[in-house]
């Protein structure tokens, strides 16, 4: 086994535009990508045991695919532009990864159901429909974003009129 985060800062430079590894090693543990400015493709296939991969700081990111790598978390955080998000076959125990997805970006998705069962419980009810569920997502995304703006102008509202009612202002005419 390599130290997988050593071996791959070793290997690529952060100006890379594009990084495919497969099968090449047995990598242990985690993997961060982090701070690769340049980086437009990410292709992680076959490569064993990475258990979690964080993606952040990927500006001009667009294409990623870890492809049966065994990876049960994926973090992503600060990767404005991926487009195409392909994680089948691996163990993922949870979607929070979608937290750090600009949703209306997606055009290609490919998360399958074997071996993930978070995502299978999010999916059946629309049999599999990636799509579906990812306009469920964006619409109850905006609900929340407009209630969530909704509380704010009630609270600057209330605030207003608290802040109102404890300045004492004399009734016209009196000085």
């Amino acid at each position: 086994m390599v130290n997988n985060q050593n071996e791959f800062n070793n290997t690529y430079s952060k100006e890379i535009k594009e990084i495919e590894i497969e099968d090449e090693y047995d990598f242990e543990g985690q993997l961060s990508v982090t701070d690769y400015s340049n980086l437009e493709k990410l292709y992680l296939h076959d490569v064993d045991s990475i258990k979690k991969i964080t993606l952040k700081n990927l500006p001009r990111l667009q294409e990623c695919t870890v492809w049966d790598c065994g990876m049960k978390e994926l973090v992503i955080e600060n990767c404005p532009r991926i487009k195409k998000l392909n994680v089948r076959s691996n163990s993922l125990t949870s979607l929070d990864f979608f937290n750090g997805l600009s949703l209306s970006k997606i055009e290609e998705l490919d998360v399958d159901v074997e071996g993930n069962p978070e995502i299978d419980k999010l999916l059946k009810p629309y049999n599999g429909d990636w799509k579906v569920w990812l306009k469920e997502e964006m619409r109850k995304l905006k609900r929340y974003q407009k209630r969530a703006s909704y509380d704010i102008q009630s609270s600057i509202k209330k605030n207003e009129e608290r802040v109102a009612t404890q300045i004492e202002i004399p009734p016209k005419g009196r000085n």
